[in-house]
């Protein structure tokens, strides 16, 4: 496989002084290259275990290892922490969601060159790619893609003689009937930072204009609806600390009945005994969904050739198909996607959210926006703050 062809033409094929800026050596005599990621399932671990490996068998320059440093609610606390101590990786997968902060902080290495130079651009779910940009100036790639649903326990929704809601109103009303000894009708993920935002967005969005984005209608609209679940004892106030995952393992355990989720629990929920349904998140018309997902970037200072090697390896399509698919996850281009989706139903939902979705960088504001918007849920879950509005 001529995977480096694109690599050596833009940065060159030599070791030479100013092609490499840390490198260090394995035993074997080859260039050793680390990648961190939060992956926590099975599925996904496992994929990354092939990835690498056939990886490390394509070519005789570079030896690489993954390291996990999860969970993903701690992976920028253990990178900071890295930073300090001059140990980072040459290479990170990371939620979209940090992306921005990550950029803000000039830890990016700036591949703008690499991505245009390959021509590829139009092969990708535009607000995938976006969500590795800044200022028209890419700081990595879309790994792999998911956007948020909603997911239902059939059995429960049978039994109360509802059908999967469709707008607001019904949502409502199917989680308070849920609601049921120790059953609560929804949940999902509350925790501080910038993931708890970004399951609020594909409820309130319909651009990506984030200017006073706690004062518009429909934000205030949405957090009216949390209180009122909360309140009526329809919604947990433990879901301030749960992740994804978390919020996944509730819903099997038949703590919740519907669930706010991504594709990522998806490996969770196949194994498990529970008959689970999934529809797009009842928002209402002209709502946008929410791009999520990882995007694999370089570290500065770090191995930048080898680093582009491996995304030359990584998003040759066989390959990028072969591991986003097993993970449960959506692959960034658009091809691909369809291609999944025709194999899996359960895909066909995921695989329209992302056509009709929107980068989180099409928020100017989104750090600041999205400090707000989590620390606002938080409260109004613990009954911090009142909204008088709906």
């Amino acid at each position: 496989m001529a995977f480096l062809c694109l690599t050596g033409l833009l940065y060159g094929c030599s070791a030479g002084k100013g092609s490499i800026a840390e490198t260090s050596i394995s035993e074997d005599g080859k260039e050793t290259l680390v990648l961190w990621s939060y992956y926590e399932t099975k599925e996904q671990q496992d994929s990354l275990d092939r990835l690498i490996e056939a990886f490390n068998t394509s070519q005789g320059r570079y030896r690489m290892k993954w390291e996990y440093h999860g969970p993903v609610i701690e992976f920028d606390k253990k990178l900071a922490l890295a930073l300090t101590e001059k140990e980072m990786p040459d290479l990170v997968i990371a939620d979209q969601s940090n992306m921005q902060a990550y950029i803000s902080k000039g830890l990016l290495e700036d591949i703008t060159s690499y991505v245009q130079y390959s021509g590829k651009e139009p092969e990708y779910f535009e607000s995938a790619l976006g969500a590795a940009k800044s200022q028209d100036r890419y700081y990595g790639l879309p790994f792999c893609c998911n956007t948020a649903a909603l997911f239902y326990n059939k059995d429960y929704l049978a039994k109360a003689g509802i059908e999967a809601p469709e707008n607001l109103h019904e949502f409502v009303l199917a989680a308070k009937v849920l609601s049921d000894g120790d059953t609560y009708g929804f949940g999902m993920s509350a925790a501080r930072g910038s993931q708890s935002a970004s399951q609020i967005l594909p409820w309130v969005i319909s651009t990506g204009d984030s200017e006073n984005v706690l004062e518009r209608d429909d934000t205030l609209n949405f957090f009216a609806v949390i209180q009122e679940l909360v309140q009526s004892g329809s919604m947990p106030k433990e879901c301030i600390n749960w992740s994804g995952n978390d919020v996944a393992r509730s819903f099997l355990a038949g703590e919740i009945a519907m669930m706010e989720n991504s594709m990522d629990v998806l490996p969770l929920l196949e194994k498990s005994s529970v008959s689970t349904g999934v529809v797009k998140l009842p928002s209402g018309e002209g709502r946008k969904s929410m791009a999520g997902g990882e995007n694999i970037g370089i570290l500065k200072g770090k191995n930048k050739t080898g680093a582009l090697a491996f995304l030359d390896f990584y998003l040759d399509d066989p390959v990028m198909e072969q591991i986003c698919g097993p993970q449960f996850g959506l692959a960034p281009k658009k091809e691909l996607a369809r291609k999944q989706a025709e194999k899996d139903s359960r895909y066909k939902v995921f695989e329209e959210e992302l056509e009709n979705s929107i980068s989180r960088n099409s928020y100017a504001q989104w750090s600041a926006s999205s400090d707000k918007l989590s620390e606002a849920l938080i409260e109004i879950i613990l009954e911090k703050r009142k909204i008088g509005f709906r």
